[in-house]
């Protein structure tokens, strides 16, 4: 548990202060497709739940681009969650 905290605080930072796709694309396509629980400070949390969360935190932070392809990738994967 604690190996994973150290690499999703880490990459919260990076979403948080990069708003190029070229590095929070990897982020998220991680995120989306775990099936694991993702262990953050405040307790374990669904991947595509922290997906959400950190994006509709740094939104305004990312390039147009990244905001419509993160956005994209999001919506497709909630999508494909329901099926």
């Amino acid at each position: 548990m604690l190996g994973e905290k150290i690499v999703v605080n880490p990459a919260h930072t990076v979403v948080k202060n990069v708003g190029r796709m070229k590095y929070l694309g990897p982020i998220y396509n991680a995120l989306l497709t775990t099936t694991e629980m993702v262990q953050l400070d405040s307790g374990p949390a669904k991947g595509k739940d922290v997906a959400v969360a950190w994006f509709n935190e740094s939104f305004s932070f990312y390039s147009p681009y990244a905001q419509v392809q993160l956005k994209r990738k999001i919506d497709d994967a909630m999508a494909s969650a329901t099926k």
